[in-house]
């Protein structure tokens, strides 16, 4: 089965050549969710909000409490802005980081509630943690609208196992609870194709596939 692969720099850079075979092997390939599910964490660098920390850790020094590192809970630096006031780029800043933070929580709570139904009652399917995905030719420009990353290729696919197909508009709503996260997850894992658009439509691969060419590249988005 021939799909496409849009393959974001730096992560499994070496496998994508030309006529290169491999395989997926769900026991030890992880891909770029599960690290970021794994790597996510709820702090900034302190040296971004750089004049806010140095007057907090000098309060805390008066008062013999011990001072913030190289990281910091933005939650914190809003709390205290909001008492004493802060500039538009401060609090511009400070929206930003929180913004970045919440959105990973969204997708890391998602992925953990699908990974545990999927877990409990497909586990026969895929799992989205330890996937290739691809898409058809006709889902490339959708799928590139939905990847805000920078840079990435895209490469065209030989799968030579039965991939899992789904669809975008099945994952969970992330403004729903943990436990209905779980329960919707039962619409990814068995969707009814007759209703969805192609377009949208997402390949889980894993087993053996090989890289027939680099069919484009996106820099600097």
């Amino acid at each position: 089965m021939e799909l496409y692969h849009l393959h974001l720099l730096g992560n499994h850079d070496y496998l994508y050549e030309p006529n290169k075979e491999f395989t997926i092997d769900p026991d030890k390939f992880n891909n770029r969710i599960y690290k970021r599910i794994y790597d996510m964490n709820t702090t900034v660098n302190s040296s971004d909000f750089k004049d806010i920390v140095d007057e907090l850790n000098h309060l805390l020094s008066i008062y013999g409490m011990g001072g913030f590192g190289d990281r910091i809970n933005p939650g914190e630096l809003i709390e205290y802005v909001l008492k004493r006031g802060c500039s538009q780029e401060e609090l511009i800043n400070l929206l930003k980081a929180s913004k970045e933070i919440i959105l990973s929580e969204g997708i890391n709570l998602r992925e953990t509630a699908m990974e545990e139904y999927r877990r409990i009652n497909t586990p026969n399917i895929p799992s989205r943690l330890h996937s290739l995905f691809a898409c058809s030719e006709e889902g490339i420009n959708f799928w590139l609208s939905q990847i805000r990353d920078n840079d990435l290729d895209i490469y065209r696919l030989d799968v030579m196992e039965e991939p899992f197909v789904s669809n975008e508009s099945l994952l969970p709503y992330e403004e729903l609870s943990y436990g209905d996260k779980v329960k919707a997850s039962y619409n990814y894992f068995h969707p009814k194709k007759k209703d969805l658009n192609d377009k949208t439509n997402e390949y889980l691969v894993q087993g053996k596939l090989r890289i027939l060419e680099k069919v484009g590249e996106v820099r600097n988005r």
